[in-house]
């Protein structure tokens, strides 16, 4: 996934190889290499033990629903004026929606 996302964001990657690395330590380095708190980095090594797939599609066939690609979804470019005033008005949202989850997923874990 991280060489695609790098692909269709025209980005360069390296991907190195340690020869020791704990989830703690990966903990570490995802809180000093990114902006996030160091409780939100370790929830997320640690949800990297479980491998999620959603292999039935039976949902999907009732509906009609067609899932997006992982390409489709690695970027959000949105249409036109319309487009970019909608994005930019329901951002400031996302700190209270997110903000919110981000601390219960912090708290399920300690708590």
């Amino acid at each position: 996934m991280l060489h695609q996302y790098a692909e269709q964001r025209d980005f360069k990657n390296w991907i190195i190889t340690v020869p020791v690395m704990t989830p703690k330590l990966s903990s570490y380095w995802l809180y000093f290499v990114t902006s996030t708190s160091y409780k939100l980095a370790l929830n997320l090594v640690d949800c990297m033990k479980v491998e999620v797939v959603a292999r039935d599609t039976r949902l999907q066939d009732i509906l009609g629903i067609r899932p997006h690609t992982y390409r489709e979804t690695a970027t959000f470019r949105p249409k036109g004026l319309k487009g970019r005033l909608y994005w930019y008005s329901i951002v400031p949202f996302h700190y209270f929606i997110f903000g919110g989850m981000i601390r219960g997923i912090a708290k399920g874990r300690n708590g």
